[in-house]
């Protein structure tokens, strides 16, 4: 921490800066304005936009320009605006007598937020990383990009963000499996009812920004309604003529292209986007071998509306390509204590090729002047094979690597010749399917006075996973893995299996606002019908499935959430919702698993008043029953269900925010902080590896108590100067209390990141980035199958166009 002051002081006090900030505001209640578009011509730049306390900041050469500040569902304001003001120019924007347009409504339902919703007000806890902040360190990985939120872990894999593992205050991490993962608003997961083990995830860095919503505020999406909802916001239509790119490499063979055009104009909008992105790998296998990644991703979108704005239309369509050379297989913690970065000989076959195709179809229209009904069709496809070593010697690699260097195996990890069929390689080949319609009405009216926003809508959904595995033999010769025995497709133990869902959701939500006080109400209805097939040794299914197993479920989770303005700038807020979790139909016949239960509170404050924020909550959730489930990346793969009884979370999140000024330089400042303690409470005794015996007490594996987030950084003349700071407490990686053990931990991770941009001209900058920049060499998790490290301080330089 000493370091990160001491270098951002170096920098900041040697520099001149020509930076101008300014703070939106809405005119009726001073609250800020998030995404407003702010719209000027100079050398340095053209826009900018306000972030979730409505704080903007322009570089600008001359003493003096004029602005022009654009944010839906506000009038456009212009301002002449100078440079050597002494405090921040408080732009006011005044709410539009007209109602929205299909084309702003069709925003806003991409939202989870809303574009018109007062973030300040909000009766539960939000997030936003607006696009000014994502463009800030322009992240590829998903697991930086929210660092900075609190009350969201994340557990690394890869280093690299392919396969995150996401929770929210206290939920599990697995896989992101108990998240609402989303994007523009719809279920992105692969199979989010009857598989939410999510082996996909968005690019994260195609998108323009990113929405968390935690407590009461998001039950109306589901299926998980404990945690939280992520939402990736992806790359809008622009209202001109654009052609914007960034061109970046770096060490390890790191390369990035992002390249964005469209055009608009008052009836019509389209926009093409792609992303290329790769890397050699950091790690090195022992004889040679490829463990890098390139993930290519398209999109496409078209809109058009009508000329007396009473509808909108828009398609939006991308495919995602990926072919990386992962393994499940970590190391030892005494080899990893040699080179963190090494893997076996064994793994070198390992690869995931992967495919994600995505349309969706949504259409707004203007029922009346304050209503408006937007329906949404969407179909997702995703297909990967992931072929991985399994076993070695009939031994599974997380148990050979659990033995250590001394285990009976050991030596077959990086052995230079066996004997055949030695080396059980598995093709974790699944096709998923999600599709689907959504809609909503939404009705803004006053009851004896009192404002309503009132909002119903409908759901319904199909999804499958489609599992066709097999398993090939090998034997090592030469130090190279050579088949040996082919498997057949479908053949084994749980390897020819279809798992579907069908599930019917109702919500209804409504918000009145009675003078300081606003009072939000709603609950979500959902019908899950989930079934299993399989069809054993019949790899044709020419027969009916051998075993079928089926459940149903019928559940309605409530919440209700408060926000009370005290004064202008501070208000308290809290909430209570039902929380859930559907369980698959179960691995074997006679399963029986209870879906996740909890009850959920939470209250808080918050403060905002010009550069100045905080926000502090503290949050509550008592489980009547935990879920688990026996994937691969957590366990032995087995899938099974596991339930954990009664668990009770409880944490403090905390966020503060300040711009501080000194002469003409800019000095932005963010600091976030969660506290979490989480707790079995009771004991019992369990096939799922993460948990294993539990004792009463326990604490849940894989949930840090302390994690922290600082930002800081510096604005001068055409430069720009952020870091930022992690840091993760150590974990356990299975259930347990009192003194830790190091072989069931993780470490501590701290980990900092600098950013540095130059603004050549108007359309040219360049940046360079320093991933890690103390070379901290942490263990992230003990799972898929030994530890692994996060990634190495990693150097690159970027360049990026705007016309």
């Amino acid at each position: 921490m000493n370091r990160l002051t001491i270098l951002t002081f170096i920098l900041s006090s040697s520099l001149y800066s020509g930076t101008f900030i300014g703070v939106v505001t809405d005119y009726s209640n001073g609250t800020p304005v998030i995404d407003a578009n702010i719209i000027y011509t100079d050398d340095i730049s053209r826009g900018a936009t306000t972030n979730e306390k409505g704080l903007f900041s322009i570089q600008i050469n001359s003493d003096s320009i004029e602005i022009l500040v654009k944010a839906i569902g506000y009038k456009d304001y212009n301002k002449f605006v100078f440079l050597d003001q002494a405090d921040p120019v408080n732009i006011k924007l005044q709410k539009k007598t007209i109602k929205l347009s299909p084309v702003e409504v069709l925003a806003g339902r991409n939202s989870l937020i809303g574009v018109t919703k007062n973030f300040f007000r909000l009766n539960g806890s939000s997030s936003l990383i607006s696009r000014a902040e994502v463009i800030e360190f322009n992240d590829t990985d998903i697991n930086r990009v929210i660092s900075q939120v609190p009350g969201v872990y994340t557990q690394e894999e890869d280093g690299y963000g392919l396969r995150p593992n996401i929770g929210m205050r206290g939920s599990g991490l697995e896989r992101s499996a108990k998240i609402n993962m989303m994007e523009d608003g719809i279920l992105i997961a692969p199979a989010p009812y009857s598989s939410p083990a999510a082996y996909y995830s968005p690019t994260a860095g195609r998108m323009e920004s990113f929405e968390i919503r935690k407590g009461s505020s998001q039950v109306k999406y589901g299926p998980h309604s404990t945690g939280g909802a992520i939402n990736y916001v992806s790359a809008s239509i622009p209202d001109n003529l654009k052609f914007q790119g960034n061109i970046s490499g770096g060490q390890f063979g790191n390369k990035f292209g992002k390249f964005k055009t469209g055009v608009s104009n008052k009836n019509y909008g389209i926009m093409f986007q792609t992303v290329l992105n790769g890397s050699d790998g950091f790690k090195t296998i022992k004889g040679g071998g490829n463990t890098g990644f390139t993930k290519n991703d398209y999109l496409f979108k078209a809109r058009v509306n009508s000329t007396n704005e009473l509808a909108a239309a828009e398609l939006k369509v991308s495919q995602t390509n990926e072919i990386s050379n992962e393994t499940y297989l970590g190391l030892t913690r005494e080899d990893f204590d040699v080179d963190p970065y090494s893997r076996y000989r064994a793994s070198h076959k390992d690869k995931m090729t992967a495919n994600h195709a995505q349309i969706s179809l949504t259409a707004a229209i203007k029922l009346f002047t304050n209503s408006d009904l937007t329906t949404t069709l969407y179909q997702n496809k995703f297909h990967r094979n992931w072929y991985k070593l399994n076993k070695i010697a009939g031994q599974s690699i997380s148990s050979i690597l659990a033995d250590g260097n001394n285990g009976e195996n050991y030596n077959l990890l990086s052995t230079l010749n066996s004997e055949d069929d030695i080396y059980d390689i598995k093709a974790n080949n699944r096709d998923y399917l999600s599709t689907g319609i959504q809609s909503i009405i939404r009705s803004d009216f006053d009851i004896l006075g009192n404002r309503n926003d009132f909002m119903l809508g409908f759901r319904m959904h199909y999804d499958e996973m489609d599992r066709f595995q097999w398993v090939d033999l090998y034997k090592m010769d030469n130090n190279n893995l050579f088949i040996t025995t082919a498997g057949t497709q479908g053949e084994g133990s749980k390897n020819n299996r279809l798992y579907t869902a069908n599930a019917k959701s109702i919500f209804i939500e409504n918000e009145v606002k009675i003078s300081k006080m606003i009072l939000t109400a709603g609950g979500r209805f959902e019908s899950i019908n989930l079934e299993r097939k399989d069809w054993g040794e019949d790899i044709n299914r020419d027969s009916t499935a051998g075993s079928i197993k089926q459940a149903k479920l019928d559940v309605f989770v409530p919440g209700a959430g408060f926000s009370y303005l005290i004064k202008d700038g501070i208000n308290i807020f809290g909430g209570v919702h039902a929380g859930f979790s559907p369980p698959g139909p179960g691995i074997d016949d006679d399963d029986d698993i209870l879906p996740e239960k909890s009850v959920n509170y939470e209250i808080g404050t918050r403060y905002n008043q010009g550069l100045n924020s905080a926000e502090i909550l503290f949050f509550y959730n008592d489980y009547e029953n935990l879920l688990g489930e026996d994937t691969e990346s957590t366990g032995s793969g087995t899938y099974a269900q596991f339930n954990g009884g009664e668990v009770q979370i409880k944490g403090i999140e905390l966020s503060l925010e300040k711009v501080f000024r000194s002469n003409k330089l800019i000095f932005p400042v963010s600091f976030s902080y969660t506290y979490t303690d989480a707790k079995f409470l009771n004991s019992f005794d369990s096939d799922f590896d993460p948990w294993g015996n539990v004792i009463k007490n326990d604490e849940l594996p894989y949930i840090p108590k302390n994690m922290y987030h600082l930002r800081s950084g510096v604005e001068f003349n055409k430069f720009k100067f952020i870091s930022r700071y992690k840091y993760v407490s150590r974990t356990r990686t299975t259930a347990g209390q009192g003194d830790y053990d190091r072989l069931y931990i993780t470490d501590n991770i701290k980990v900092m990141d600098l950013s540095l941009k130059y603004s050549i001209n108007s359309n040219f900058m360049v940046e360079s980035k320093i991933l890690n920049l103390f070379n901290d060499q942490s263990i992230v998790a003990s799972r898929p199958a030994g530890v692994r490290p996060n990634m190495p301080r990693t150097f690159s330089m970027g360049f990026l166009f705007d016309f």
